[in-house]
């Protein structure tokens, strides 16, 4: 399998998180790469971290950070002004179709790799994600 590349999308965080979600929303039957350039910077939190606890959002105004929520797990995030992010989507199919995490990690490598390669990008894995 070979995930297209959707191309790169530079847009604040809100934006950025609305589009996975419109992606994951979307139930798709194949392999999805998407990159984003965050700008203005912000600061992503996880599906489940609670908003409050060391994340002040007066101060983080006050430095010019917005605050979005990832659509997926995780812990906080600071994506910098003109930060490159690397989105996979896959369907759950896909990923269940695997008898280990460690091939489906390879693999994801590889179409990571592939597609970032098609938008211009230069880049390499290790050797076992390229053998495939």
């Amino acid at each position: 399998m070979k995930p297209l590349p959707l191309g790169v999308l530079e847009a604040p965080g809100g934006v950025q998180m609305r589009v996975d979600q419109a992606l994951l929303d979307a139930k798709l039957e194949e392999a999805l790469v998407r990159v984003g350039v965050w700008d203005p910077p912000a600061v992503s939190i996880g599906r489940g971290q609670a908003p409050e606890g060391p994340l002040d959002p007066a101060r983080l105004s006050k430095k010019g950070l917005g605050i979005v929520r990832r659509p997926t797990g995780g812990l906080t995030i600071l994506h910098e002004r003109g930060t490159l992010t690397v989105h996979l989507v896959a369907p759950r199919a896909i990923l269940d179709s695997y008898e280990s995490i460690d091939k489906a990690g390879l693999d994801m490598a590889k179409w990571i790799a592939q597609a970032l390669r098609r938008l211009g990008f230069n880049v390499s894995t290790w050797p076992e994600a390229e053998r495939g």
